[in-house]
């Protein structure tokens, strides 16, 4: 019998699986929502956690308990690389964003002291390389 994966602090809840019983495993959040179904059913005699050690469910009983467990399980790799890729837009907009920040600071600072603009340092700010200025 398969025994459930442990989780661990490296192993998130969304990592973890859950075994089937002719072979393979789900993800234990897909195995949670048929849990839930199985228990209103059946009741809380055996846990999640239990079943998991007993082999898990078998995929008809998923059919049964979840109906769109498979939809789910092809899904969810997917949502996970467009969230991971999401999630990396998202720290370089706030890069740039801090990066304009400074900019914006550097400019108001050269306006209240009545000074032009400083160039190099404008471009520092910003992140960019020194360039020759063109002027």
């Amino acid at each position: 019998m398969t025994s459930p994966e442990p989780s661990t602090p490296e192993t998130s809840a969304i990592e973890r699986r859950f075994p089937l019983l002719r072979g393979g495993h789900i993800p234990w959040q897909v195995a949670e929502c048929a849990y839930r179904e199985y228990a209103k059913r059946y009741g809380r005699s055996q846990s999640l956690e239990r079943l998991a050690e007993r082999g898990g469910f078998d995929q008809a009983e998923l059919d049964e308990l979840h109906p769109g467990w498979r939809l789910e399980v092809e899904l969810l790799p997917r949502l996970r690389s467009e969230l991971s890729a999401l999630r990396q837009e998202l720290e370089e907009a706030r890069a740039e964003r801090d990066g304009l920040r400074r900019a914006a600071r550097l400019v108001a600072e050269c306006k209240r002291h009545g000074c032009r603009f400083c160039k190099p340092a404008l471009r520092r700010a910003l992140g960019e390389e020194r360039h020759a200025d063109p002027s």
